[in-house]
């Protein structure tokens, strides 16, 4: 009868650390994931970029700190992706000779473009207030 509790305490422990190797495996994939996003933003490749924190969504779920940093990583490749929109746009506005049409259509373009650029700035803000460490 002795052996009994003795048995339900190692058993407990063995799953505990196997819990902790497992915790840090997927720790590790997340991780992974964010730092090829990271080398794709570089690049600027932001459908790349988008599709590694992705990646890191569905074959890491319980990754939690990556998850967390994968959040603020996004909000910077919509804020670089914004930002190259809002550069294009720009650009197409200071062309000469555009008739009024062109002109308002640009301009609204681009009004777009610099509310799409103050909105992920607020947005990466907030998530790094909010950020939290599992």
């Amino acid at each position: 009868m002795r052996k009994h509790p003795f048995f339900v305490v190692v058993m407990a422990l063995s799953l505990l650390t196997a819990g902790c190797k497992e915790k840090n495996d997927v720790e590790a994939g997340g991780q992974a994931c964010l730092v090829a996003a990271r080398s794709a933003l570089q690049a600027n490749d932001f459908a790349g970029a988008k599709q590694q924190i992705e990646r890191l969504r569905k074959e890491f779920p319980l990754a939690l700190n990556a998850r967390e940093q994968g959040i603020l990583l996004l909000d910077s490749i919509d804020l670089a992706e914004a930002r190259v929109q809002l550069t294009e746009c720009e650009q197409a506005a200071a062309q000469p000779d555009l008739d009024n049409i062109a002109r308002d259509t640009l301009n609204f373009n681009l009004d777009r473009a610099q509310q799409k650029v103050k909105f992920f700035l607020k947005k990466l803000d907030h998530d790094r207030e909010n950020i939290k460490k599992h």
